[in-house]
């Protein structure tokens, strides 16, 4: 994937302008990417734990949240241990950010989790968060 932007919306332009995402594609109503290197995401290929974090925002607040929060916080994501991917969905007609994400076990998400309460990103939520974060876990279907 290269540097380039393709963005859709004002508010995303405006982020990609101060340097907040160094590889984003944006889609729809929001769909923001990140990704590891390609030698990650190829020896993880049929093993990885997927995450899905789904987030009802406080009514009009869901963009807000991506662009004030996890626009600045989500790009050092590709500097923890076992991460391979995060793509970030803001459902076109509700307060909800859908988060996937893919690491290389679960055990790492776990500690990236860990770190990411221990410095205060799920204070940073609670004026957007209309309820607590559903986590679910999967694994790919074997072929």
């Amino acid at each position: 994937m290269s540097d380039k932007f393709q963005i859709e919306n004002k508010s995303q332009n405006e982020l990609s302008k101060r340097g907040f995402f160094r590889e984003v594609s944006t889609v729809g109503a929001g769909m923001v990417l990140f990704r590891s290197s390609l030698s990650a995401q190829a020896e993880t290929k049929g093993s990885f734990t997927m995450v899905s974090v789904e987030l009802k925002t406080k009514p009009g607040k869901a963009q807000a949240l991506c662009s004030e929060v996890f626009g600045p916080a989500f790009p050092a994501t590709r500097n923890y241990d076992g991460f391979i991917e995060l793509i970030v969905y803001i459902e076109q007609a509700q307060d909800t950010v859908l988060i996937i994400e893919k690491w290389k076990r679960k055990e790492y998400y776990e500690k990236y989790l860990k770190g990411r309460i221990d410095t205060g990103l799920a204070d940073a939520l609670a004026p957007y968060a209309a309820a607590a974060p559903v986590i679910r876990f999967f694994d790919p279907s074997p072929e």
